[in-house]
């Protein structure tokens, strides 16, 4: 099952907990209780700190999978990667 980002509240990883920016009461909350939180482009630059920039992937025109939402619309496809 795949879901959007944008209903995504709350990414909790082991660098750190971001909170989706339109949320601010949650941040807020979690603040307020003493719990710590980061921005989400903080987790993507450890990672790029940690694992290196990636290189851009190419992809041919074939799709090879198709992406649906919960409710069984489709919100992405997959294409094949170039060789």
């Amino acid at each position: 099952m795949v879901t959007p980002g944008s209903s995504v509240d709350i990414l909790v990883t082991d660098h750190g907990i971001a909170v989706n920016p339109a949320r601010p009461e949650l941040k807020q909350q979690l603040e307020s209780q003493g719990i710590k939180t980061v921005s989400i482009d903080w987790l993507r630059e450890r990672a790029e700190l940690l694992t290196g920039k990636p290189n851009p992937i190419e992809f041919t025109d074939k799709v090879v999978a198709v992406v649906r939402y919960r409710d069984g619309s489709v919100i992405d496809v997959v294409h094949q990667v170039k060789e």
